[in-house]
């Protein structure tokens, strides 16, 4: 099970941007350092010789990233405060032509069980990361529900 570090400061590209980030953000001209091919401890060395804030970027299968997402919301970059863009505020109009219609997807083509998604931000305090075991590599369990007892 490998252990990741806990974004604390969301990278504010989108999600296309992180997923081209080579070791190097244009945006803020720092360097990010990629943790997939690490090894724990060299995960943990990285942080520990930081000086100051480190950028980071590592991928997460879905299920790992939904538990981090529901754990820490401090790792969303959705600003509510922030005005609509033109796009979120204009109605929606149906299809017109057959062109334009959409085929409905099969729900459970939605979310690919393997399927990664890739985190890019900061930890501003290396020395003190809270770190998220990705558990990717254990099965799932079933399970078993207990009907509720008869009074």
């Amino acid at each position: 099970m490998a252990r990741y570090p806990r974004i604390d400061q969301p990278c504010p590209l989108d999600a296309a941007a992180r997923q081209r980030i080579d070791g190097h953000c244009g945006l803020c001209g720092k360097t990010v350092h990629c943790l997939d091919g690490s090894s724990d401890a060299e995960r943990t060395a990285l942080l520990r010789q930081a000086s100051g804030p480190i950028c980071v970027s590592y991928r997460l299968a879905m299920g790992t990233a939904l538990a981090l997402a529901i754990a820490g919301p401090a790792a969303s970059s959705v600003d509510a405060t922030a005005p609509a863009a033109p796009s979120q505020t204009t109605a929606l109009t149906p299809p017109n032509t057959a062109s334009q219609a959409q085929t409905p997807i099969a729900p459970e083509n939605l979310l690919e069980p393997d399927m990664q998604l890739v985190f890019v931000g900061g930890i501003s305090r290396p020395g003190d990361a809270e770190w998220v075991d990705d558990d990717h590599d254990l099965p799932e369990l079933p399970m078993r529900r207990e009907p509720p007892p008869r009074e």
